[in-house]
Order: structure tokens, then C-alpha cells, then sequence
């Protein structure tokens, strides 16, 4: 809709655009900024093929997301574009020479200040942290007797530990194990509400961070029984354990919409939409907060984004103002295979590094595991959906 109406607007015979051509490009950008904004907002939020996404390339280009964000830089793009649609139309290229000239001219000067914040942080002090990026390639759909999830990753993660020098921190992808209690009967437990598998999994987690000295980062389905109207909640949680026995967690604060909860589901009207969502929905978290891990050297602050949030510039900056030092993306890509997806999302968080200055890292079931420094540059990368566990040496923000 947003493109339709961008469309409607651009008339390059109207009166006042006849007089002042600068104008029309700078309405569309305008425009398209309203859009871009608009639809990262609400519970039908999503921001997919943002055009500020397809400049992660174009690294010194892309630091301009730090001075004018994500959808700055969508608006930058529509800007150049008309500017340079409306010079090649013959009655303005000669009277309007500045159509060509002037968005020239800014993104000369807008690489120059890119290649210079990328020479300052190089030239930079930085202290780094190791970290074991840990991909699994297992299905959804996988049936009983195969490999799961969280046995393919702890599997790879001693494999790697056996024979390898020690990482300050492993991160595991995206509803990597299940814990809380969720009902399963009466007679199957004795209290009846918890799933053996769901503790079976906290305490194989806190074994393997005591046996490889590090902690543990992982995503994890978190069921909560609500006994007095036996009513299932579903969080979709980052878990940190740390060698010393400690847990932390932090829980997803934007859901998909209908891929994990209804939108809308609070107002009577819309409710019939459930019937198109998981059950249980998965419940958004009210906030995200950083966690704290402890290495040999120091104690460090780290913050975690799942899956769909690393495409929303809000997670990553609240994460940044609390003092975050790093960020990690748990996600699950592999029902995006044989699709450009994967990229797209890999994409997200480069654009994430150069907007906020800090350092992205990504694990993924499928797709994509990474890291890009503080100005969005790739640093390492997996082979794509194959398993595997990479190390990797992430700067820190100071």
C-alpha cells in the first residue's frame, strides 16, 4: 500500500513540482520512510526486504544507518533513486542539473564518513570474546528416533571441546531444549505437571557447562503450568548457564505473528484468529534485559535477540543502552530452505552491527550461523545449513 500510494504521488507534471523539481524526489522519500516506520509497528509489525537491508554490502554506505537508522536509510535509497528517475526525464535533466549533482555529492560524502568510522574502529582498542558457534541442522519435523535438537548440538559442542582450545561462551540456536513444567497427566509424574524431558534437559545443560568450563547460551521452549484454570503458557526464552551453576533468561518480546501467536487475539472481534496460530500461543516477554556471563578475565554483559526480533531496530538499541557489549541472534531458519530468507535475516543483523556499533552474532538451526563486527562486516560464517560448530573471536563495544 505504501508503494501504491509513493506511486499516485509521483506526478512530475503537477504545477508545483514543474517549479521546484527537488521536491518530488524528497516527497517520496518522505513517504516512503511513513511506510517503512508504519509497518514495524503494532502486532502485524514485520520488516522483510526493508531496502536499507540490501546496502549490507556496501559497508561504508551502510554506517549511515547509524546517523539516520534503518528506515533513514530506506528513505536515503528512495531519495537517490528519484532524484536520479526525475534527472533522466529530458525537460528536467537540463534545467535541473542538481537532480544528478546533489545525490552524487551526499553519497560521496556519506562513504567518506563510513570508511572513516571503519578506520577508527580498526585503529580501535578492542578487547574480544571467544565464542563457539554452535548450527544444527535438524528438522521440525523429525521423527521419534532421530536425532533432536538438543542432543545433535551438545554432541557437536564435545566433539569440538575434546580436542579444541576453551571458549569463553557456546551458543546454541533457537528452542534448542524444553524446560518448565507443562501438564502431561495425572498419573505420569507426582505432581502431574511436568515433562521428565523438560528437567532431563536443564540438567544435561548444566553438566556440559561444568564439564567445558564456559557457559551455555541456548534457545529454549519455557512451558508454564497455570494450575488454578489449567491453562498452558509457552515462553520462547534465551537461557544462560554458567559453570558455577547460575541461570539466567530473557524472553522473546516480539512474537511472529500467527507463526507463533494470533495478532489481535485481546480484542473479542479478532479472537476467531487463533484458529490460524500454534496452541498454546507463544506469550511475548515484557522486556528484554542483558545477561552476564563470567570468563576467566571478567565479567561481561551480553544481550540476545530470537529470531524475528533482529529485524526491528528497537531490541538491539534497548540492549545497547543497557550496557549490552555484544548481541547474539538464537534462530530457527530451516523453514525458510531453498529461499532467500536465511540471507535476508543474515543481512538484519549486519545492518543491526553498523546502527548500533556492536557486534552481531548469529546461531541457527538451518540457515546461517555468523558474527559481523561493530560495523556490520562479516567476520566469520557457516557453511549454510549444514551442522556444525564454529569458533569465532567477537570484539567487544567499550
Amino acid at each position: 500500500s505504501g508503494l501504491a500510494i509513493a506511486a499516485l504521488a509521483w506526478n512530475p507534471r503537477a504545477r508545483i513540482f514543474q517549479r521546484t523539481p527537488f521536491l518530488l524526489p524528497v516527497l517520496a522519500a518522505l513517504l516512503w520512510l511513513a511506510f517503512d516506520w508504519t509497518r514495524c509497528q503494532g502486532q502485524l509489525a514485520h520488516s522483510w526486504g526493508a531496502l536499507a537491508y540490501s546496502q549490507w554490502r556496501d559497508t561504508a554506505l551502510l554506517q549511515s544507518a547509524a546517523l539516520f537508522g534503518q528506515h533513514g536509510l530506506s528513505a536515503l535509497c528512495v531519495w537517490i533513486a528519484a532524484n536520479l528517475a526525475l534527472w533522466l526525464r529530458p525537460e528536467y535533466s537540463a534545467r535541473a542539473p542538481g537532480l544528478w549533482r546533489v545525490p552524487i555529492a551526499i553519497i560521496a560524502l556519506l562513504h567518506i564518513w563510513g570508511a572513516w568510522r571503519i578506520w577508527d574502529y580498526d585503529h580501535s582498542p578492542q578487547e574480544t570474546m571467544r565464542v563457539l558457534l554452535v548450527q544444527t541442522n535438524s528438522s521440525s519435523l523429525t521423527k521419534s528416533g532421530s536425532e533432536s535438537q538438543f542432543e545433535q548440538a551438545e554432541r557437536l559442542t564435545r566433539e569440538y571441546s575434546r580436542v579444541n582450545k576453551k571458549v569463553d561462551l557456546v551458543v546454541w540456536p533457537e528452542t534448542s531444549a524444553t524446560v518448565g513444567g507443562i501438564r502431561r497427566g495425572e498419573t505420569e509424574t507426582r505432581n502431574g505437571f511436568y515433562d521428565l524431558r523438560s528437567t532431563r534437559h536443564v540438567a544435561r545443560a548444566e553438566k556440559l557447562t561444568t564439564e567445558i568450563k564456559a557457559g551455555l547460551l541456548l534457545g529454549a521452549q519455557d512451558y508454564e503450568f497455570l494450575e488454578q484454570d489449567e491453562r498452558v503458557l509457552l515462553y520462547n526464552r534465551a537461557l544462560l548457564f554458567s559453570p558455577g551453576g547460575e541461570q539466567q533468561s530473557s524472553g522473546k518480546t516480539h512474537v511472529v505473528p500467527f507463526g507463533e501467536r494470533a495478532p489481535l487475539g485481546d480484542y473479542v472481534s479478532f479472537r476467531w484468529l487463533a484458529q490460524f496460530a500454534p496452541s498454546p500461543p507463544v506469550m511475548a516477554a515484557e522486556f528484554a534485559r542483558p545477561l552476564r556471563i563470567k570468563t576467566e578475565k571478567r565479567e561481561i554483559s551480553i544481550g540476545t535477540m530470537i529470531c524475528f526480533e533482529s529485524c526491528f531496530s528497537s531490541p538491539a538499541r534497548e540492549l545497547k543502552k543497557q550496557d549490552a557489549r555484544v548481541l547474539f541472534v538464537l534462530t530457527n531458519d530451516e523453514w525458510f530452505a531453498g529461499t532467500n530468507a536465511p540471507w535476508e535475516h543474515a543481512a538484519m543483523s549486519s545492518l543491526r552491527a553498523a546502527e548500533n556499533g556492536i557486534a552481531v552474532a548469529q546461531s541457527a538451526n538451518g540457515g546461517y550461523s555468523f558474527a559481523v563486527d561493530g560495523r556490520g562486516r562479516f567476520l566469520a560464517r557457516s557453511e549454510f545449513g549444514k551442522a556444525q560448530a564454529m569458533k569465532v573471536e567477537i570484539p567487544l563495544t567499550r
